[in-house]
């Protein structure tokens, strides 16, 4: 999946709490579930070390610890885990088998639903989460 599409399934998903989360927990996760595809930018393995549970624990420990020096919300540490799961979950329903669940679980999945290139899954997604967040931040404001 590309990042239009991790944005959209993100926003998708994390909109309709976003009167429990905060805004700022909102846009955090969204960052980050953008995150683990540096991996591409930096030269290293495709879906390898920035795409597992390991790695969205780490981020979120070290997140955590930069928060608590400056004295910040600690919570929002959380959104780099839930970010980065989310993007996970985006990319098991495409093609390119990786393991999510390394280093508990080696197995590399896929559920090669759609193809991470499909243009029109990702803009759909994009849409359909853009419209789900501005829905839940301008009129389900409770």
């Amino acid at each position: 999946m590309y990042r239009r599409g991790h944005i959209g399934l993100s926003l998708l998903i994390l909109s309709p709490f976003i009167n429990t989360l905060g805004l700022e927990f909102v846009a955090l996760s969204v960052f980050f579930s953008i995150i683990p595809d540096l991996d591409v930018r930096l030269g290293i393995r495709h879906r390898g070390i920035t795409h597992n549970i390991t790695f969205a624990a780490f981020l979120t420990v070290v997140l955590c610890y930069i928060l608590y020096i400056f004295d910040l919300e600690i919570f929002l540490s959380f959104s780099a885990f839930v970010g980065i799961v989310l993007h996970l979950i985006g990319d098991l329903i495409t093609h390119q088998k990786f393991a999510p669940l390394y280093p508990f679980v080696r197995r590399r999945i896929a559920f090669k639903i759609v193809k991470s290139n499909n243009r029109f899954v990702n803009d759909l997604l994009l849409l359909a989460g853009t419209l789900t967040f501005t829905y839940f931040y301008i009129f389900a404001k409770c």
